[in-house]
């Protein structure tokens, strides 16, 4: 019988994992930890990533890989920096919008190279091998502490130590940075609840009716695991199979039975219906002497732009493709930004406590004219908190703080029914947050907002604000308030 092994660097909760995808399974946790030896950057602008960059070359190191939060910001360094540094041309740049020759055309180049800067996306995060790296730098703050851990790992892999910096404009910065730091060597991941995406679901239904002509109820049943089809509830796959069938992604066919659409057979046969990631539309950008695509964009503000870290001019447009030249001069591609990453609860805490703030703790800190309210719920427990602050006037939030007028005397108390509500009425803005899938239409929107409750955590949010108490800063530090202004 074949042995089936899941194996990666950054699982949190590895045995809640296991139950839920493997039957009978032997959790392995492998001793010993590389040594991660990090250092902070002052200063973000292409400016100041150029000097980071040669100072690092003054220190020997060779091969860099530079980790961006964005495609806009890969796209703005890749673009500046070339022949800036003592790298010279060598400058490349790797992200999501690139057509896939040029992203494996630049991860052969820096693989070869004996030296050479890359800034990337989360696209080099995991599951490509670039070869030896030097030195890993974080131009941005990762989206959580696994993200970290991966980043960093690109680096120092034929040894037993991580080389590493992180680039920071500010003590917030810092403050998060080091936290992070802290939790992964720790091994604490923070994550956020287990929680099965039920347009998985639709998508694999989608895959299996194209493949084989038709897809019937006990297909589905017979392929979920049962961890996943009890967290479901009975009847799941008959739901998802008629509402796939009310939305037009398929046809019924007798008692059980369901066929694709004749546009879901067109995806499949084009290749477009294999995968449960949203992708965001984009005009593809075509060199007009090769007729290669080059990458695609989402805004053009000028006719010269740059996309893959290299001029190009645009010189017409023909079947909704954008057609260049190689150019000089040029202005950065643009890319619609997917929005800040969603900062789980027990990340947000992490970062509060590290301020002085008690574990159970929601600080109040009286500052110039305002009040500023230290969390640490996360980005789902601020908008949850914003909803049961009635009565008090709330100014600006983040994962972390909640800028309010007046004054707090008692934290709210959330009774069971509005957790419920909450998720309804916020339903599509919470189901981008967790990443619920582009086939969500899909799902029965009992099915959906059952999911994205379990994926929000926004119970576990709940049940701290119940067990939480006001802890008042009257005269906070200086060090405290220079965070704050930025958290």
């Amino acid at each position: 019988r074949p042995q089936r092994v899941a194996a990666s660097a950054t699982v949190d909760r590895p045995e809640l994992l296991a139950v839920r995808y493997l039957a009978d399974a032997q959790v392995v946790l492998v001793a010993g930890l590389r040594r991660i030896l990090g250092r902070a950057f002052h200063g973000r602008s292409p400016a100041y990533m150029a000097h980071h960059l040669d100072d690092l070359a003054q220190r020997g190191f060779k091969k860099i890989l530079v980790f961006c939060r964005s495609r806009n910001l890969v796209e703005t360094f890749s673009s500046k920096l070339v022949g800036k540094t003592r790298f010279g041309d060598t400058i490349h740049a790797h992200h999501g919008s690139l057509a896939k020759g040029l992203r494996e055309r630049t991860e052969r180049l820096f693989q070869q190279a004996p030296a050479g800067v890359c800034f990337a996306t989360l696209t080099l995060e995991m599951g490509i091998d670039i070869g030896t790296v030097d030195y890993v730098l974080l131009a941005s703050l990762p989206a959580d502490v696994p993200s970290l851990l991966q980043r960093i790992g690109r680096g120092g892999r034929r040894g037993d130590q991580t080389r590493c910096g992180y680039v920071v404009d500010n003590p917030a910065d810092e403050h998060q940075f080091k936290t992070m730091f802290r939790l992964g060597k720790a091994g604490e991941l923070c994550g956020t609840p287990y929680g099965f995406r039920p347009s998985v679901l639709v998508q694999q239904s989608l895959v299996h009716a194209c493949a084989e002509g038709y897809v019937e109820v006990e297909d589905l049943e017979r392929i979920l695991p049962p961890a996943v089809a009890d967290e479901l509830g009975p009847g799941a796959s008959a739901a998802i199979l008629d509402q796939m069938a009310e939305v037009g992604l398929v046809e019924r066919a007798g008692v059980g039975r369901y066929v694709p659409s004749e546009e879901m057979e067109h995806r499949h046969l084009a290749g477009t219906l294999h995968s449960n990631i949203d992708e965001q539309p984009g005009t593809d950008v075509v060199d007009r002497i090769t007729g290669d695509i080059v990458g695609s964009v989402q805004r053009v503000d000028s006719a010269r732009i740059e996309i893959g870290g290299r001029d190009r001019e645009i010189v017409g447009m023909i079947g909704g493709r954008l057609l260049t030249d190689a150019s000089g001069g040029a202005q950065p591609a643009r890319f619609r930004p997917s929005g800040s990453p969603s900062v789980s609860l027990a990340l947000g805490r992490a970062v509060v406590v590290g301020l002085g703030v008690g574990p159970q703790g929601i600080a109040l800190v009286k500052t110039a004219g305002t009040s500023t309210m230290l969390h640490g719920l996360g980005t789902i427990g601020m908008l949850f908190l914003l909803e049961l602050l009635t009565g008090v006037q709330a100014e600006s939030g983040s994962p972390f703080t909640l800028e309010i007028a007046g004054e707090l005397s008692e934290l709210p108390v959330p009774p069971p029914e509005q957790i419920g509500a909450f998720v309804e009425e916020h339903l599509p803005r919470l189901s981008k947050l967790v990443s619920a899938g582009p086939w969500q239409h899909g799902v029965p929107d009992s099915l959906r907002v059952a999911s994205v409750r379990r994926m929000t955590g926004i119970d576990e949010v709940a049940e701290f604000l119940r067990n939480a108490r006001v802890e008042r800063i009257e005269e906070p530090s200086a060090e405290l308030v220079a965070v704050l202004g930025r958290l």
